[in-house]
């Protein structure tokens, strides 16, 4: 795995020795950021679920000002210190290990805000909707921020506040986008 674009491409990543963690494909990562274009310069991101962190390093190399990386696996978090480590990665970021429900609550009382959300949970166990909802109840999104999901196929969200503004295909993996509502100026392009 590696950083696709940014000040840090072509640099290598560790991944978690592990089952529980799987990796968004580079070509799933690419296509994400093609959509997101130059909307990720100077945003505040959450990576929630981060596994080895590589899709919060790809922001963070594409000029986002935070990375808060989230997961409660310790090899996934021992991982992502040590890929901030390689990377010689210095403040601008953070790590948090836990519940992902005990995660967004502290970020919501302690008034954090983000512009991007990335969530890539355990497919089909019912997680994302339930973080999307916490999020919503902590009010983590800022005003024209975007929620990212990556999901299996067959995954539909009820009402939770937010709108769906966008879903694109790769393969057997989904990204839907949400955020609070759909305006001209959203952070998708095309």
């Amino acid at each position: 795995m590696r950083i696709i674009s940014g000040f840090l491409k072509g640099r290598r990543l560790r991944t978690p020795k592990t089952d529980s963690v799987r990796p968004t494909e580079d070509r799933v990562k690419e296509a994400l950021f093609n959509i997101l274009g130059s909307s990720v310069m100077d945003a505040r991101v959450l990576d929630l679920f981060a596994g080895s962190g590589s899709i919060g390093l790809e922001f963070f190399s594409r000029g986002a000002a935070y990375v808060h990386f989230h997961d409660k696996h310790p090899q996934s978090l021992a991982c992502i210190r040590q890929n901030l480590e390689d990377l010689k990665i210095v403040g601008s970021t953070s790590v948090t290990k836990g519940d992902f429900r005990s995660c967004i609550r502290r970020l919501g009382s302690a008034g954090e805000c983000f512009d991007f959300i990335f969530i890539d949970p355990p497919y089909g166990q019912g997680i994302a909707e339930e973080a999307v909802q916490l999020i919503w109840e902590a009010d983590l999104l800022c005003e024209g921020g975007r929620i990212v999901i990556e999901t299996g196929l067959d995954w539909t969200l009820g009402p939770c506040g937010y709108l769906q503004l966008d879903e694109r295909r790769y393969g057997s993996t989904m990204l839907r986008f949400f955020g609070k509502e759909a305006s001209d100026d959203s952070n998708l392009p095309g």
